[in-house]
């Protein structure tokens, strides 16, 4: 039987959010499914914060300065959909990481042009990647669906917020990259 989306998400979504287990099976009495989800997750319960208004400026930066973004973002679905519409818009390197941990071993590896940071990664925040970043000149921006950071937006200052859910017309104007090239395919 052929995989479908829907089982790559259900595979790959439990893993990267949660770094659980999932095993996904068809046989022939049926579909079964094995799942192991860390204790942490079980009773977590979240609640949207008020909505943050999308006020800053992108530092001026060109398309042709930004080869390489690493998207930190604990959800799945967003940080694919983020890496589809940044290559889209002629990224040539997306790197995905859903933890600090992630981040900042891929960050050690290779430093990227450009990376943007959700704040609320469940149960830690990205400040320890922003720090690291701005330590190293790697200029960055904020992605939140919640209302919970003032805390970073006083210590970076600089860095753009984008509001989520965001759209490709928000990461252009992050990344300050010509609509008209994109309109193009170039």
């Amino acid at each position: 039987m052929r995989r479908g989306f829907g089982s790559t998400i259900i595979e790959r979504s439990v893993p990267y959010e949660l770094e659980g287990k999932a095993e996904v099976s068809y046989d022939i009495s049926g579909v079964k499914a094995l799942f192991v989800i860390p204790g942490k997750f079980i009773d977590r319960a979240q609640g949207p914060g008020e909505a943050t208004d999308m006020t800053d400026q992108p530092p001026e930066m060109k398309k042709e300065h930004i080869r390489s973004v690493l998207v930190l973002e604990d959800n799945m679905i967003i940080a694919m959909e983020t890496e589809a519409c940044l290559k889209e818009i002629g990224i040539e390197s997306v790197r995905l990481a859903s933890n600090v941990a992630r981040a900042i071993a891929s960050i050690q590896e290779n430093a990227p042009d450009f990376a943007l940071l959700d704040i609320n990664l469940g149960a830690e925040t990205s400040e320890p990647v922003a720090k690291l970043l701005a330590s190293t000149g790697v200029p960055f921006a904020l992605t939140t669906g919640y209302g919970d950071n003032a805390h970073l937006r006083e210590s970076y200052p600089d860095a753009p917020e984008i509001q989520k859910p965001y759209t490709i017309d928000d990461l252009v104007r992050i990344l300050a990259v010509d609509t008209a090239q994109v309109a193009n395919g170039s």
